[in-house]
């Protein structure tokens, strides 16, 4: 399967599979509020990987399995719209690697 270097993923969309983009040379990908679940390891291994936008705020509402994240770009970025989000994000990436940052959703929109 061949899959573009940056990604939205439409609003229809409410999984993200187990290791559904793993080792692949992603760049960025938007994740709308209707995601309520990212699985393990989705984004492991996309060593290219330097910008994910989450567009959700309900903590609540989103499982994220345990290396979703993982082995992203070095000084790669997880842009989320609140601090439960972050929260709820710990773990799940190399924070060696991978910083989580908390913006507005004016400052999403610019991203």
């Amino acid at each position: 399967m061949r899959i573009g270097k940056n990604i939205i993923i439409p609003s229809s969309v409410k999984t993200i599979g187990s290791t559904a983009f793993r080792d692949t040379k992603l760049k960025s990908i938007v994740i709308p509020d209707s995601v309520t679940n990212i699985g393990e390891n989705a984004f492991q291994g996309c060593s290219e990987l330097a910008k994910v936008k989450i567009l959700t705020t309900d903590a609540t509402n989103l499982t994220v399995g345990s290396g979703s994240f993982s082995d992203m770009a070095v000084n790669s970025t997880i842009y989320v719209l609140s601090e439960e989000i972050k929260t709820k994000l710990e773990g799940t990436y190399n924070s060696a690697n991978t910083t989580v940052q908390v913006v507005s959703e004016e400052e999403m929109d610019s991203i």
